[in-house]
């Protein structure tokens, strides 16, 4: 049982400069500057690479179905479940035709604290990117509109998120495991990948409440909130 919420990943945040994120994963990168985002969350662009090309792309965040009859479904399915990926069929296509990798510094969950919760950033240890697995779709809308959209696969939370919730993006932090991802063609050795992140590799501290406002998008979202203790200060710092 978990002292958390049950939110998944629903809120990250994009701050890697592009010499970075070009060296690190050898990726076509077209913007003259990548645009940050400290509150990304359903319905808003991120970056991603998806198994059909090496380009970094700017998709929406909410994966939309070939099933649905408006955008706004895309909103419900921001994650999808390693658990029942194969077998449900909104992502059982997508996790074996169009799987992607999104590109983030960290993630926020909450924390119930008294009758208030807390979110908190999670990012890794040192910094650095941070790999999420995702599948991506698109769908064409009644005026021919047409959109790209991700979700991030969620699996079993690991020591350092049961605390906050009971699951977890799924993080690919070694270069196999994301080429792995985007190539292998046999479904079983691909969900075989989807597993949580060793424990101990994540950093976590207190951020701003006003994360709630999905329009606050500000670098103060990145700082320790100010209840933090001078010890927990030099603890998360």
């Amino acid at each position: 049982m978990t002292n958390g919420s049950e939110k998944m990943c629903t809120r990250f945040s994009y701050t890697i400069p592009r010499e970075r994120l070009k060296r690190q994963f050898n990726i076509q990168i077209r913007e003259q500057e990548l645009q940050y985002s400290y509150n990304i969350g359903a319905g808003d662009g991120a970056y991603v690479v998806t198994n059909q090309s090496t380009e970094l792309q700017v998709f929406r965040f909410g994966f939309i179905p070939q099933w649905a009859q408006s955008a706004s479904v895309g909103l419900n399915f921001a994650n999808a479940a390693v658990e029942s990926i194969a077998t449900q069929d909104t992502f059982r296509m997508a996790v074996r035709q169009h799987r992607c990798i999104v590109f983030a510094d960290s993630f926020y969950e909450w924390r119930r604290q008294g009758l208030h919760t807390q979110p908190y950033r999670f990012a890794m240890q040192g910094g650095g990117a941070m790999i999420f697995a995702g599948v991506w779709s698109e769908w064409m809308s009644e005026d021919l509109e047409i959109f790209r959209t991700f979700a991030v696969l969620t699996c079993a939370a690991n020591a350092d998120l049961l605390p906050f919730s009971a699951r977890m993006p799924v993080i690919l932090q070694e270069p196999t495991q994301i080429t792995r991802w985007l190539s292998e063609a046999n479904l079983q050795t691909s969900l075989a990948l989807l597993r949580p992140l060793k424990e101990g590799l994540l950093s976590a501290y207190p951020i701003d409440p006003r994360l709630e406002n999905a329009d606050f998008n500000q670098p103060e979202l990145h700082h320790i909130y100010s209840f933090a203790s001078e010890e927990e200060r030099e603890r998360w710092t």
